[in-house]
């Protein structure tokens, strides 16, 4: 028998280990939903938030307009909303209610919705307007195949340059020892998997731009992944500033080639599909293309919450997920290696920390740790795996493992502690 090559033998660990992760978070997201509807909400799935973002699919698919007037009296009629009244008020340009929230993560959910409706009509039920548990579970089921996908992803391409044990353990502490373990597994009907997935391939598009800079069909791409980012939440709009440390980066290393500039045309050519849908989409509503679907009072630029956002007890980002620190101090230490990169990844978090925190409600509501802020996990993978090329090469491993065993601890105390003030006896 040939002996298998420890590489090998830490690629089967990797490989089989993933895979043991993504089926107990598949086990766990199922079960989730079901006591969802059990002790939760009684009759759905999707409610508050994410009754706004999948009340698209019924007025888009089966209205055909953006009126969400019969949406919002179904869910009045069984409280399954309660928006803040200024995000559902009627328009007075267009004599619509208003929906604040973003519509790509409807469009993501549009084929599994479609597969729910066919099931519907297989089974017999009456119709329903989208609402039935026939339409439901199939939108429900659709964020967990975005959220393994986007795991896929990170191993398989994004992580690809680290040893395969190094990108499983990356992997696997953001989802045991972050937020993400709520939104991934107990929170299906947020946007949160969704905007996780479209950070994790749009980073797969510049990767690839970075090793092929003549490629425009990866510029496309890029332009594309990054509308889609903008289109589920739009502030995720900002990590478009690693976007344009990448473009810098390929026009600087090709400075004399028509191919790095025709690139950065078609990138910007990927972006207006996404563009213009958002656009379409609150001209439809509010009758103005451009504008904050929140109000103008929403974002309080001049006093930004940052040390809040940070390290408020117990949503901050880093007091939540303290795991995040080395995988923050790890974008600084590839500023060695790969400068842009680097530069603007650290950018991009910074003006998502900022964005975040120039909200009025920085804290997101009832929310496990800084939500708002998971869309950035994607950018912090690569810091984390380049903060344990960096201990191990030190000889430091050993005590990693006790910071990630104490933060993962840390971060399951806070949140067995809010899924019972929060779900069990709310």
């Amino acid at each position: 028998m040939t002996p298998v090559s420890r590489p090998d033998r830490q690629s089967q660990i990797a490989r089989y280990g993933l895979a043991v992760l993504m089926a107990g978070s598949a086990l766990l997201y199922v079960v989730g939903g079901l006591a969802y509807v059990r002790i939760g909400s009684g009759s759905t799935l999707f409610t508050n938030d994410g009754f706004q973002y999948y009340t698209y699919l019924p007025s888009l698919v089966l209205d055909r307009d953006l009126d969400f007037s019969d949406e919002y009296a179904i869910a009045v009629r069984r409280q399954w909303l309660d928006a803040e009244p200024e995000f559902i008020a009627v328009s007075p340009e267009t004599g619509r209610p208003g929906n604040a929230w973003a519509m790509g993560p409807a469009l993501l959910w549009l084929p599994f919705f479609l597969v729910g409706l066919g099931l519907e009509r297989l089974a017999g039920a009456a119709p329903s307007h989208g609402y039935s548990m026939w339409c439901q579970w199939p939108v429900y089921l659709g964020s967990l195949a975005y959220g393994l996908l986007a795991l896929r992803i990170l191993y398989r391409t994004v992580l690809r340059e680290y040893g395969p044990l190094t990108r499983f353990v990356v992997i696997a502490l953001l989802l045991v020892a972050t937020n993400l373990n709520y939104y991934f597994v107990f929170a299906g009907h947020m946007s949160h998997s969704l905007s996780f997935f479209a950070v994790a391939l749009h980073l797969y598009c510049l990767r690839r731009i970075v090793s092929h800079p003549t490629g425009l069909r990866w510029y496309l791409l890029g332009g594309l992944s990054l509308g889609l980012v903008a289109l589920v939440r739009w502030q995720d709009a900002v990590l478009g500033l690693l976007t344009l440390a990448v473009a810098v980066q390929s026009v600087t290393r090709l400075p004399r080639s028509p191919r790095a500039w025709m690139g950065l045309a078609t990138g910007l050519v990927g972006l207006l599909p996404a563009a213009a849908a958002q656009a379409l989409c609150w001209k439809a509503i509010y009758g103005h293309p451009f504008l904050v679907p929140q109000g103008d009072g929403w974002m309080t630029w001049g006093h930004p919450y940052v040390l809040e956002v940070l390290l408020n007890d117990p949503v901050g980002f880093y007091f939540n997920s303290p795991i995040l620190i080395p995988a923050t101090v790890g974008l600084v230490i590839l500023f060695g290696r790969e400068r842009w990169w680097a530069a603007g990844s650290l950018l991009a978090l910074l003006a998502a920390v900022y964005v975040s925190a120039a909200s009025t409600q920085w804290e997101a509501g009832e929310s496990f740790g800084m939500r708002r802020l998971i869309s950035t996990l994607p950018l912090l993978a690569i810091g984390f795996c380049e903060c344990l090329r960096f201990l191990r090469s030190h000889g430091w491993s050993r005590r990693f493992w006790t910071v990630a065993a104490a933060a993962t601890v840390w971060n399951w105390t806070l949140l067995t502690t809010y899924f019972i003030q929060r779900v069990v006896n709310p």
